[in-house]
């Protein structure tokens, strides 16, 4: 009974795990010029998230999110909505992207490279960064989104990982059409700074630290911190803060995000939420001290 009861109290506990996903396929007709029938896998997605109980009102919490095709197999091309990333500048670094099945490497050591973007197998400069494009569409890759560990209890959650920002998470909350092919990011309502993914800023901030308080009666705040990159050139930190209050019907938000580059490098905008019987009145209004142009003009995509 003794040795029943040792293994009894040794047995490992076990996390509460969902799966989770989307699947959203659609023939789209476009009469603009000459009239096209496509078939679209419209941000498609499957992911695992879950907790377990550690006591003392903790929580280990965590999420993995992958972004799919149903239409295309995968075929080793880069998606349209796929992340681009920061290029490393400095001596002796390579940077290689792989389009439609080829690899193109950009950079030489002992020469501080030239990042560029490559579209279709063309290369054309784009500053200090390497966005990779495919233009004729194709999102036949499996892409991640959101992957994060994290803990949780009375004081809110603080979470470790690539996770979205509290800025990209506002504007979620006002989009009534939010993860389908008509989300007001991908239709000039909202800015770039609600899609992509990296660590100048983009929606989904890779090597991020992000802290959710609990309610206060309705108040929350939220912050996101970005870690420097662990090739020792960049001394950027992108972070950003934001408040939200909800109150049975009203929702109302502000936000201020920042990628650090020194200068106009940075943007905030407020919104909000009222809802009454079965319709919703949303809106928000972004002001741009930088970092908007910044992303737009990087062609960040993203999921």
């Amino acid at each position: 009974m003794i040795g029943a009861a040792l293994v009894s109290g040794m047995a490992p506990a076990v996390a509460d795990v969902t799966v989770f996903g989307h699947i959203d396929t659609s023939i789209d007709y476009v009469d603009q010029n000459d009239s096209t029938t496509n078939m679209n896998c419209n941000t498609c997605s499957i992911g695992f998230k879950g907790s377990e109980d550690l006591g003392n009102g903790l929580r280990a919490i965590f999420k993995i999110d992958f972004q799919y095709d149903t239409t295309e197999r995968n075929n080793g091309k880069v998606s349209s909505r796929s992340r681009s990333h920061s290029a490393v500048t400095g001596v002796g670094t390579k940077r290689t992207s792989v389009v439609g099945g080829t690899t193109k490497t950009t950079g030489s050591p002992g020469i501080a490279p030239t990042f560029k973007s490559v579209v279709n197998g063309v290369s054309t400069k784009q500053g200090t960064f390497n966005a990779v494009t495919n233009v004729s569409g194709s999102t036949d890759s499996i892409t991640d989104r959101d992957q994060w560990l994290g803990l949780a209890g009375g004081f809110g959650q603080v979470r470790f990982g690539t996770i979205s920002t509290v800025y990209k998470s506002h504007g979620a909350m006002i989009d009534p059409v939010y993860r389908t092919s008509a989300q007001a990011r991908d239709h000039g309502l909202q800015s770039a700074a609600h899609r992509g993914a990296g660590e100048e800023g983009q929606g989904r901030a890779e090597d991020t630290i992000r802290y959710d308080s609990p309610s206060w009666n309705g108040l929350k705040v939220g912050a996101t911190y970005t870690m420097q990159t662990d090739n020792g050139q960049s001394t950027d930190t992108p972070w950003g803060t934001g408040i939200q209050y909800k109150n049975g019907p009203f929702l109302v938000f502000a936000d201020y995000i920042t990628n650090d580059r020194g200068g106009d490098d940075s943007a905030y905008k407020v919104g909000g939420k009222w809802t009454f019987g079965n319709y919703s009145l949303y809106g928000q209004y972004e002001v741009d001290d930088g970092l908007l142009s910044f992303l737009d003009g990087a062609q960040f995509g993203g999921n």
